[in-house]
């Protein structure tokens, strides 16, 4: 048996240099095409709407006859938003009006561009800010720009302001934000 081990390891050293036909080589081709796209908050986006979580403006629990209280953004991104766009590439951001802005409060109109509703016809006016209540103003009509290849960085702040006596309930508001690239 051990002779037929040796003939079998024999065959097998001559026939792994003499049993192949021939030899040739072929090609495989890689690619990758690059698209446009900012990363918001370590997240990729490319030209699209929604997907991205932005976080929380929560004002709490306030008295219904509360006359100005103030709050941050809430996340898990360290509670800013962060955008990077692609190296020299123009960018800017714009937050949206929201859904109740033709609804701000009379008295408020002049100085707030937003409003919470409570989906039963009462509204609490607020603002965004960025930094702090001394910051930039980014009203609806207020556009941020920025060069990609270096992050930019949004805390938000905001401030809502009450002149009645409002009915209870929870009162809210979504904003479209507009990154641009």
């Amino acid at each position: 048996q051990l002779t037929n081990i040796r003939y079998w390891l024999l065959a097998l050293a001559v026939c792994s240099n003499l049993c192949f036909a021939g030899q040739g080589s072929v090609n495989l081709t890689s690619s990758l095409t690059l698209v446009s796209a900012c990363m918001v908050n370590s997240q990729s986006y490319i030209n699209e709407t929604g997907g991205i979580a932005l976080g929380d403006l929560d004002f709490g629990n306030q008295s219904s006859a509360f006359d100005v209280v103030t709050t941050t953004l809430t996340n898990n991104a360290n509670n800013t938003i962060k955008i990077l766009c692609p190296t020299g590439v123009d960018s800017s951001i714009q937050f949206g009006s929201g859904n109740h802005a033709d609804s701000i409060p009379t008295g408020l109109q002049a100085t707030y561009s937003r409003a919470m509703s409570n989906g039963a016809g009462a509204y609490i006016a607020y603002n965004l800010y960025r930094d702090s209540r001394n910051g930039l103003l980014l009203s609806p009509t207020e556009t941020v720009t920025f060069l990609g290849g270096v992050e930019e960085t949004f805390n938000l702040f905001a401030e809502a302001a009450n002149i009645s006596n409002l009915p209870l309930g929870q009162y809210t508001d979504t904003l479209i934000v507009t990154v641009s690239f």
